[in-house]
């Protein structure tokens, strides 16, 4: 299982299964599994982030949106990577103002949470 399914949105839509008839349920499970193939798949084309060991655990971090993850296994530095770049999205499109280089960084998030999947 993905890392990122253990998003707390995802944990939250999980929970909700049970209220869920079983058809439903089934197509609620498939629909996050396949949004979440899709966005690991944009992060790791579009920001190309990179994982580091050190003694006291695993950095995962890129350059172009310029967010980073750490912990103590390398599911807990990319849990909290995926966790900076969802928070990085929601302020940086919700500013009113940005600078050229921010609106840079918008533009990769942009990339990886917008569009069709």
């Amino acid at each position: 299982m993905s890392t990122l399914s253990k998003n707390p949105y995802f944990v939250q839509v999980r929970e909700c299964f049970p209220k869920l008839p079983s058809p439903q349920q089934a197509e609620l499970a498939a629909r996050t599994r396949r949004y979440t193939v899709e966005v690991e798949k944009r992060i790791k084309k579009v920001l190309r982030p990179r994982t580091v060991e050190d003694e006291r655990g695993y950095v995962v971090s890129d350059a172009r949106s310029e967010n980073y993850g750490y912990g103590r296994t390398r599911e807990e530095a990319w849990e909290d990577y995926y966790l900076s770049l969802v928070e990085d999205y929601e302020i940086l499109s919700s500013a009113d103002a940005l600078s050229e280089h921010l609106q840079q960084c918008l533009s990769y998030l942009r990339q990886v949470f917008e569009g069709e999947i």
